[in-house]
């Protein structure tokens, strides 16, 4: 084996001083012995390799690498399969790590010669993860191999599994050989990663699995740096501040302070400002609208609650924001203005149930405002609006308890009233109801 390592250093040291030769095709050597030799040795190579006889392929890959190393980029392709079939059914490990180390030598010359460096990386980095996940001595060069590709390649190209074993790379450096990277440093990195995830989902048919790969993503990512809100506001607070339009950072402290649940600090509501200031998204909406009402400033809260209507196109979440909306006018006791916010929830989404009885509420809530104390049975006609509306939102309860309050049959009887006819509840309800005595 150490012989077969030294012929393929040989290789290795030639190929560097020869002309690169057109991808496709066969650069076959001008002289006629030694292009006759080649044929028959690529031929030989080629079949024992589909055999299985890795020997000879073996043999054949050796001769043709030190010989001819232009010959064609096809050489390189069957190359790096020849050693990686060998190394997976070879038993020794150290023979088995020689060979590894080979194969990923030719994808790297391959690069080298014929181009398209970010596609062969792609593809190399799968078999790199493979084998030196494990070799603390080869996690530093797998690191350095991942930085690349994120740097040069297409995001489009960038295979879904290297964002998840880039970030686990970093972290077996880290742990098993000691990594020199800073916090800061592991959060570039990890800011990289998100960049080309948040670009997938945006295109992606496979988003739950995206999402559930974001999840291991954080995972490392918290088993590496410790994201809380002293380090989001130190560390990364302090940028915003000096800069207050740096629409990154801002994202950056939104998106971690998500995960690391600092959404009740003035730099996560600066950060989410900044965001959608620029880039408007409904679920920032939300998280703006909660902030804002949660510190009773309702004017805002309504801007975003209204704003994330227009953006959202599924009628439950539409309802349920007309909800809050409605619930703020409850807060500010434009009872009737509530009444018909609470409606029109209800209309948008038929299952908003609730949105009855809070209306109910609002009834039996304004019972000392409304009553006239000329007529008990006029005034407990309150109860009974509040108990239709109850009975629409199926608060059983809720309604039991307004029956209890109906006006009696005596009461019933003493005004000369009957049980069915109407009465006009006044104030902001407005409602016409008909007499139903307590049971």
């Amino acid at each position: 084996m150490k012989k077969v390592l030294a012929i393929v250093a040989f290789f290795v040291v030639g190929i560097f001083s020869t002309p690169l030769f057109a991808q496709g095709g066969f650069n076959w050597p001008p002289d006629e012995t030694l292009a006759q030799s080649a044929k028959e040795k690529y031929v030989l190579h080629t079949d024992s390799r589909k055999m299985g006889d890795y020997t000879t392929a073996h043999s054949t890959l050796v001769w043709l690498l030190k010989n001819t190393p232009e010959l064609s980029e096809s050489l390189y392709i069957s190359g790096y399969k020849v050693f990686e079939e060998m190394a997976d059914v070879e038993e020794s490990e150290k023979r088995k790590y020689e060979l590894q180390d080979s194969a990923l030598l030719l994808y790297d010359l391959r690069a080298k010669y014929y181009g398209n460096e970010a596609s062969i990386l792609n593809r190399k980095l799968l078999q790199e993860y493979k084998y030196y996940a494990n070799r603390s001595n080869k996690l530093q060069e797998l690191v350095n191999d991942y930085t690349r590709l994120f740097e040069i390649a297409p995001i489009s190209e960038i295979n879904d599994y290297h964002m998840l074993t880039y970030m686990d790379a970093v972290r077996r450096n880290q742990k098993n050989n000691g990594g020199s990277l800073t916090d800061p440093e592991i959060m570039a990195i990890y800011d990289k990663v998100m960049v080309v995830y948040e670009e997938k989902m945006s295109t992606a048919k496979n988003k739950p699995q995206l999402e559930e790969m974001k999840g291991q993503i954080d995972g490392i990512l918290a088993d590496m740096v410790t994201i809380d809100c002293n380090f989001i506001d130190t560390q990364l607070g302090d940028k915003l501040r000096a800069n207050p339009t740096d629409l990154e950072m801002a994202k950056k402290i939104f998106s971690y302070s998500i995960t690391a649940s600092c959404t009740e600090t003035d730099i996560f509501t600066q950060a989410a400002k900044v965001y959608y200031e620029s880039e408007p998204q409904l679920a920032v909406a939300r998280v703006l609208a909660n902030r804002a009402i949660k510190e009773e400033n309702y004017d805002e809260g309504l801007k975003y609650l209204n704003d994330a209507i227009e953006m959202s196109e599924d009628n439950a979440e539409q309802g349920e924001l007309t909800m809050r909306i409605a619930d703020i006018a409850s807060f500010r006791n434009e009872k009737g203005k509530a009444r018909e916010l609470y409606l029109k929830a209800a209309q948008i989404d038929p299952s908003l149930k609730e949105a009855y009885s809070k209306i109910g509420d609002l009834i039996l809530g304004s019972y000392d405002q409304c009553k006239k104390e000329q007529s008990r049975v006029d005034d407990r006609a309150i109860f009974i609006a509040a108990y239709e509306y109850y009975v629409r939102g199926g608060n059983g309860q809720r309604a039991a308890q307004m029956k209890e309050q109906f006006p009696t049959a005596e009461m019933i009887f003493t005004e000369g009233r009957a049980v069915g006819e109407e009465v006009r509840v006044g104030c902001w309800i407005g409602m016409t109801v008909k007499i139903q005595k307590a049971d």
